[in-house]
């Protein structure tokens, strides 16, 4: 059962694993001026901190595939509001997006300010 789980859970983490914001941040940290000491010091710190989210999803999550307890619960709510903290910045992307361009709008400042001559557009 364990293997199965193992197995289950080892694709998203290598994704997590190598995903380019680690190797980023390996290699601006190893390019900094004290990069022979916070290099190796990013590794155990990763780890540690994918650990404790592990372990945090672990405690809070189980039984979450059991209908009747309170993990389930849980996980749909947070769900919810996973999806309502989403909403919100895609409402603000969405409401301050550039308006249609129009045949007076579309002009550069310069253009806009010669003086128009008969038969201009």
């Amino acid at each position: 059962m364990p293997i199965e789980a193992i197995g289950a859970v080892l694709p998203a983490a290598l994704a997590v694993g190598l995903g380019p914001f680690p190797v980023v941040g390996v290699v601006l940290l190893l390019a900094g001026g004290h990069g022979r000491r916070n290099g190796p010091l990013f590794a155990p710190g990763r780890v540690a901190g994918i650990a404790v989210v592990a372990v945090l999803v672990a405690v809070v999550f189980r039984g979450a595939d059991d209908p009747e307890s309170t993990s389930s619960a849980v996980a749909g709510w947070l769900r919810v509001a996973a999806g309502a903290a989403l909403i919100v910045p895609g409402v603000r992307k969405w409401s301050r997006r550039p308006q249609p361009v129009t045949r007076s709008t579309n002009r550069a400042g310069w253009h806009r300010s010669r003086r128009r001559r008969p038969g201009d557009p």
